[in-house]
């Protein structure tokens, strides 16, 4: 922490704490030339742990899709939006739905929420999965999980 700190003062962001122009920040941010930057990165920083009978590249042979998980129709870009608009994203949902189009029924079910125990989707994620040729799990963390001051890793304490 002591380390963020340091860069952020050595960088000056502690002298004008606050985006004087949003609508130019916003412009700059939202440019065309920086979404490129940012789908690029993205591109290559993936990476694959494991292809287990080699399902990806996925076939062109798929009838059907089973999309599963609270994160898969979640636009996760929101999180970081800068400025009043934020920048407009997507989600993976969204995305599969639009690459394939007609060409493969996509069956969505979340299946339960990050947060709490409830079971209640269960069975249809199930039914989802078991009805597809191919399912896809998105799992991960909660908005509130996330950022500087929700960090999870800093003074977590274990009990039984």
């Amino acid at each position: 922490m002591r380390d963020v700190l340091r860069v952020k003062f050595l960088v000056g962001i502690f002298d004008r704490p606050y985006v004087q122009d949003v609508d130019r920040a916003e412009r700059i941010v939202n440019s065309a030339t920086n979404q490129q930057v940012a789908l690029r990165a993205a591109r290559e920083s993936m990476v694959l742990l494991k292809n287990e009978r080699n399902v990806l590249p996925l076939s062109k042979d798929l009838h059907s899709i089973a999309v599963i998980g609270p994160n898969a129709d979640d636009d996760s870009l929101t999180r970081y939006r800068y400025g009043p608009n934020g920048v407009k994203g997507i989600t993976v949902l969204e995305g599969i739905r639009k690459k394939l189009g007609n060409k493969a029924q996509i069956n969505y079910a979340k299946g339960c929420e990050i947060l709490g125990d409830s079971t209640a989707g269960f069975a249809e994620a199930v039914m989802a999965a078991r009805g597809a040729d191919l399912a896809i799990v998105f799992v991960g963390e909660a908005k509130e999980m996330e950022g500087e001051a929700a960090s999870r890793s800093i003074g977590m304490s274990a009990s039984r």
